[in-house]
């Protein structure tokens, strides 16, 4: 009896680990629809890329022998990754979800994952310039901070073809490509960290203090040199919209390596 009891009660335990979205989308408050031309950007989240300096005009221009042309880089992408502060100010906001494959449970709403960098690789950290030294830049991305905006995932039916080889359930995928055909004969392989993009485990923002929407690091490994290439990331989930005016679900970004 006492080994059915436990039996009985791991069952429940494992079926407890798994959330489907429309349980999950019942038990977050209602967000308003935005019409209008705005609409577009309050209703979906855009994507964004680091580091995008004003000063340098969208131009991710540097030369990996002179550490003077890179830095400004550098210490952008120093400031958008969470510090050791952060994890012990927010503590009380977050738990650890490393054990999550999908959502977290509708019980862990009113606590937020905590993002582990851990996720962003060994290749693309501040020891390694992150990948400037090298002439492989990494170039941060991340969704805004949309209130309640819940990822859905796509089926074996409805995931695009262009991302169904790379693409994973519980993922908002991201897909990068040369947006003209110099930069596509130019750009060379590129890597993402974590590989799968971001994971929905960290949505939805409902509001806490401290929240950070998770980052995903595109590293351009063979950029061939002294060519302005025009870099197109998207990201993917069934409900993202892309709109290239508002940068919704995409961003572009020039780099060039001399």
């Amino acid at each position: 009896m006492v080994i059915f009891r436990f039996i009985h009660v791991l069952l429940l335990s494992s079926c407890g680990l798994s959330q489907t979205y429309d349980e999950l989308k019942a038990q977050i408050p209602e967000r308003p629809e935005f019409n209008g031309a705005m609409g577009k950007y309050l209703n979906y989240p855009g994507l964004n890329y680091e580091p995008n300096l004003e000063s340098v005009r969208g131009l991710i221009r540097f030369n990996k022998a002179r550490a003077s042309t890179y830095n400004l880089y550098t210490e952008r992408l120093d400031s958008v990754l969470p510090h050791p502060e952060y994890f012990v100010q927010y503590q009380y906001n977050q738990i650890d979800c490393r054990d999550i494959a999908e959502y977290r449970l509708v019980e862990d709403l009113h606590h937020y994952c905590r993002f582990d960098i851990i996720e962003l690789g060994a290749e693309c950290v501040k020891q390694y310039g992150y990948g400037f030294e090298d002439g492989q830049p990494c170039i941060a991305l991340h969704l805004d901070r949309i209130l309640n905006w819940l990822p859905e995932p796509y089926t074996n039916d409805t995931v695009p073809e262009k991302i169904r080889d790379i693409w994973t359930e519980y993922a908002v995928t991201v897909h990068c490509e040369g947006e003209d055909p110099v930069t596509k004969d130019n750009l060379g392989n590129v890597v993402y960290y974590p590989s799968n993009g971001f994971k929905f485990r960290y949505f939805p923002n409902t509001g806490l203090e401290g929240w950070q929407s998770p980052l995903v690091f595109v590293r351009l490994d063979e950029p061939n040199p002294a060519i302005a290439l025009r870099v197109t990331c998207s990201a993917y989930a069934k409900n993202m919209k892309h709109d290239d005016i508002l940068h919704t679900g995409k961003v572009s970004f020039d780099v060039m390596v001399d």
